[in-house]
């Protein structure tokens, strides 16, 4: 009897496919509460308006429908209005505003909420959630007065 192996393109891809599923299906319940939370403390009044953005979480090309001179980004981000999110970049776009002052509000104008994103999205900005609602905290001085 011959044994058939698999090619190591075919593994790998059916390995992420898994992977990318089963990560997003981990995460849509906390996704869900972050948001829950997110939004109660926008309603309790305690954060202005606010977007911390993270790391490029994905880079891809436009694909055979796109333009084939550019890219696109997602990167990772939270809000207080959307809750968790991915901000949309086109390549270019985000080199030429990466160092600008006009960044946040760029970014903010190109925000889709996390659980509208698709799964391998929704698997691959999870990560990097804590650290920005850490940042997202830390922008408000919590302190009582004495």
């Amino acid at each position: 009897m011959k044994l058939v192996h698999k090619p190591l393109g075919t593994a790998l891809f059916t390995q992420l496919c898994n992977s990318l599923q089963l990560s997003s299906q981990l995460v849509d319940a906390p996704m869900r509460s972050v948001d829950t939370y997110l939004a109660q403390m926008n309603r309790l009044g305690l954060f202005n308006r606010s977007i911390v953005v993270g790391p490029i979480v994905i880079r891809r090309s436009y694909g055979v429908d796109g333009r084939s001179d550019s890219g696109e980004f997602i990167q990772a981000a939270v809000t207080t209005d959307h809750g968790t999110a991915a901000v949309f970049w086109d390549s270019e776009d985000y080199v030429e505003l990466k160092s600008s002052h006009d960044f946040e509000a760029e970014a903010w104008s190109r925000v889709r909420p996390l659980r509208e994103c698709p799964p391998a999205i929704r698997s691959m900005v999870w990560p990097h959630l804590d650290s920005l609602l850490v940042r997202l905290i830390a922008q408000c001085d919590l302190t009582r007065a004495s």
